[in-house]
């Protein structure tokens, strides 16, 4: 949803822990990955609900510079499926939500054969198995986001028979999910509100078994929609997409890159660059700045407490944004333009640039883009 990318391999989503607890963890864990090989990328297409158009996947080869379209129809044989969402690798295997569908498909990462799929709704049950949305995977087992009933959940799977470990009810429509396995494993989750105001972040305290005592949700002042969150430098970041006007043309305003401060009682926020979403590549962070009704895009690199606008980035429509772990260039995902509009019903494209900003290449992906992850190989030290 336009109103409402992990720093780990294919930083898709990344990190923040809160909360206002008494048994709050002393440090942040950032987790220490060696990636070893980065061959190429995927681009989840979510298609689109309203036309009758079902989601797809695109692979971009590094090697051949081609990218290949529609690559698990051709591996299965059947579509997609309606609005996948976002996507990981881990292992040996790519994980997919298809959010209306209310499943995630487990692929193998060379065939992109079909290896399971789970259905969310048999796991979780009809009311807080629905609608699955992002992904993260540490030690062994692969998390997932659920927007529920009244509020989310997170759900635990093994990877060697995919079923449900454990599950956890977070706050109100939950978005980006993150984690580290330091100490046992802390997650970190990114409940958005749906874009209505009051989004949360939600703390999952790994080590403890009672999952009725593992989860903390607390409000930060000035966040009000979280979408992404990380962890940079020892500090807490999330891209916050603000509010939108109630009336047209629904102007997108207090959104940005905010870093979270701590205060003795509860925690605030300050915004430290534009953004509507955000890539972290050591330390640095690269955002695009497109609020909904502004008609213009920015695009920033923020390191070192100070944020710089890079120019001669362009795209039409940004719709995700990641940082190749290994080569640290940016890609851009976007909807093509019709008539001078963003179009919602032909494929979009992918723009590569190099970290001062310089594009590097171009490749055509599906429709309506939503994540853009790495075909990676990764070594634990």
């Amino acid at each position: 949803m336009n109103k409402n990318v992990m720093r780990w391999s294919f930083v898709a989503l990344a990190v923040l822990s809160m909360t206002a607890c008494k048994d709050e963890p002393d440090h942040i864990f950032e987790p220490t990955d060696l990636v070893s090989t980065s061959n190429g990328l995927f681009v989840v297409g979510s298609g689109n609900n309203y036309s009758g158009i079902s989601g797809d996947l695109t692979y971009y080869d590094y090697q051949t510079g081609k990218s290949s379209p529609k690559v698990f129809q051709a591996a299965n044989g059947r579509a997609l499926g309606t609005n996948p969402n976002a996507g990981i690798t881990y292992g040996s295997k790519v994980y997919l939500t298809v959010t209306e569908e209310n499943v995630i498909e487990v692929l193998d990462k060379n065939t992109l054969k079909e290896v399971r799929q789970i259905r969310t709704t048999d796991q979780l049950g009809d009311k807080q198995g629905i609608k699955p949305r992002q992904l993260f995977a540490m030690n062994g087992h692969v998390y997932y986001t659920t927007y529920g009933g009244e509020n989310g959940s997170v759900a635990e799977i093994d990877t060697t028979a995919f079923k449900l470990t454990r599950s956890w009810k977070v706050g109100s429509y939950p978005e980006g999910i993150t984690g580290t396995p330091v100490e046992g494993g802390h997650l970190f989750v990114a409940n958005s509100n749906y874009g209505r105001g009051k989004g949360t972040i939600s703390f999952i305290d790994l080590n403890k078994q009672d999952v009725s005592q593992s989860v903390n949700t607390t409000s930060v002042d000035g966040i009000k929609n979280p979408m992404q969150v990380f962890v940079s430098g020892g500090e807490y970041y999330v891209v916050d997409l603000g509010h939108y006007d109630e009336k047209p043309p629904y102007a997108q305003s207090g959104n940005g890159l905010k870093k979270i401060v701590r205060g003795n009682d509860k925690y605030s926020s300050e915004t430290v660059a534009p953004a509507t979403m955000a890539a972290l590549h050591n330390n640095t962070f690269f955002t695009v700045d497109a609020p909904y009704g502004a008609g213009a895009v920015t695009y920033y690199k923020y390191v070192s407490g100070k944020a710089t606008q890079l120019q001669g980035m362009k795209v039409d429509s940004p719709c995700a944004i990641n940082v190749d772990p290994l080569s640290g260039h940016l890609f851009i995902a976007s909807n093509s333009l019709v008539g001078g509009y963003a179009s919602y019903n032909t494929n979009g494209y992918v723009r590569e640039f190099s970290e001062d900003g310089k594009q590097v290449a171009e490749f055509s992906c599906g429709v309506g883009p939503s994540c853009i992850f790495f075909n990676t190989s990764l070594l634990w030290r």
